[in-house]
């Protein structure tokens, strides 16, 4: 099995479990049943699958898209194609700090908040 598994304790006994790995490797197999063999001892826990987040910037991509701002490009497979807003220098320039910012925002919703609450996430 090609995963590693870090724990952190934060607010006392609360901990975040990160389970790292790659593709295939059965990550999520195994937090479910850490999750499962956590509840069943008594914690209160929270699984959380860490995708990337779209608070600020698909509102932000949205309204570009309507206003002309991106630019699309088809793909090699000729049925998807994929966004770009470089099109507008002053969009291009914030894009990643938007992105930046949906990153902290759901880090701390989705992460800090269940543990201060004393939740263990996994």
């Amino acid at each position: 099995m090609k995963y590693k598994v870090k724990t952190l304790e934060v607010f006392g006994s609360a901990r975040l479990i990160c389970i790292l790995g790659i593709d295939g490797s059965g990550k999520t197999a195994h937090a479910r049943k850490l999750l499962l063999q956590m509840k069943r001892s008594g914690r209160k826990c929270k699984y959380i699958w860490f995708r990337e987040p779209y608070f600020f910037s698909f509102p932000l991509m949205y309204l570009c898209r309507i206003l002309h701002f991106t630019k699309r490009i088809p793909l090699p497979n000729k049925r998807s194609q994929s966004e770009h807003v470089y099109k507008v220098e002053p969009i291009a320039l914030v894009w990643p700090w938007v992105r930046f910012i949906d990153l902290i925002v759901w880090s701390v919703w989705q992460v800090y908040v269940p543990i201060w609450l004393g939740f263990d996430v996994l």
